[in-house]
């Protein structure tokens, strides 16, 4: 990956931070989406993706967004995989 799409990645990905913190959830999630379209394996971003998607009450996304991140080696908190495990 060039570091032009790093950097694009990562601009995203701390953009949809912003905004997630902000409850800006539909903001969040389609800057995490663009992070991931430019780095798949970005494990921070399909957390936050989850994230996202669980506020938005889009359980079946939050859920393999969550996957996906753990797969990637992310180390989910505890409390929110309790939080999905009714939705499975």
């Amino acid at each position: 990956m060039n570091a032009l799409k790093k950097f694009l990645s990562f601009w995203h990905y701390n953009l949809g931070v912003f905004y997630y913190g902000k409850g800006m959830y539909e903001e969040a999630i389609a800057k995490f989406e663009k992070a991931i379209e430019i780095k798949p394996n970005n494990a921070k971003a399909h957390y936050n993706l989850a994230m996202g998607y669980y506020y938005r009450k889009t359980y079946s996304l939050a859920i393999k967004h969550c996957d996906r991140a753990i797969e990637l080696g992310y180390r989910v908190h505890p409390e929110f995989l309790e939080k999905l495990e009714p939705h499975r």
